[in-house]
């Protein structure tokens, strides 16, 4: 089974038109694990799985911190649980487009990958839309500071569309990792680094979200960056 995971937080707009389009794409199995969303996320994603089950599950994360790493962590226990071989995980909000997920399942089989990062930062990635230069500077100066200081050899570190087998999951200590928002998705990088998994990227073009509000804040960003210069004093690098 290829498990796709897409944590959401008040993407009621943009769940019914992104689930059709990964079901439509392969075999493909969705979880949605929302994070009580108060705009009836939850509530939708249950249509959606009335809709198009066995093809759609919905896992409710209630009573605990909103958060994009443990959401991550319970979908991928979900998944392993479950005998996924490979679990995919991206943004709810519309800016992974589902296109480049049959280039990422072909590189995960024919190059033996333990995991593959949909890339804004090498040749032919990018990112279009609303991105004001206060945006771009922060995604580009968090790249440059974790790359440099955990020095990792992957160019996009805080990019969530990747694809993971299920042997990499069952590597990475999960529960070991302290941090949520794109501060995980670094620590993700920087274990599979330092346990040698084989890593590759795929260039895409990251879209700025139509629906919705961004949950990236400088007090995020910041946190994250803290968060890296403690990996380097705890000896991660």
């Amino acid at each position: 089974m290829n498990l796709v995971i897409l944590p959401t937080y008040n993407e009621a707009e943009n769940l019914p038109v992104l689930v059709p389009q990964l079901l439509e794409l392969a075999p493909l199995h969705v979880l949605v694990v929302d994070d009580d969303s108060p705009d009836g996320t939850g509530k939708v994603a249950e249509d959606l799985k009335g809709k198009y089950w066995p093809s759609v599950d919905v896992l409710h994360r209630q009573g605990v911190p909103r958060a994009l790493g443990s959401a991550y962590v319970a979908g991928f226990h979900w998944a392993l649980q479950r005998g996924a071989e490979v679990v995919i995980g991206m943004d709810a909000d519309l800016s992974h487009s589902p296109s480049y997920i049959p280039v990422m399942l072909e590189m995960m089989s024919s190059q033996g990958c333990d995991i593959v990062v949909g890339s804004r930062y090498v040749p032919g990635g990018g990112v279009v839309g609303g991105w004001g230069w206060e945006r771009k500077l922060l995604s580009r100066g968090a790249q440059l500071w974790a790359r440099t200081l955990l020095r990792l050899k992957t160019h996009d570190v805080t990019g969530a569309f990747r694809c993971y087998s299920r042997q990499a999951l069952r590597v990475l200590d999960l529960e070991r990792m302290r941090q949520d928002g794109f501060g995980f998705l670094i620590e993700i990088i920087c274990q599979a680094e330092r346990k040698s998994l084989r890593i590759r990227e795929v260039p895409i073009i990251f879209r700025d979200r139509q629906y919705g509000t961004s949950k990236v804040s400088p007090r995020i960003v910041v946190k994250a960056l803290m968060h890296v210069a403690s990996l380097r004093l705890a000896g991660e690098s």
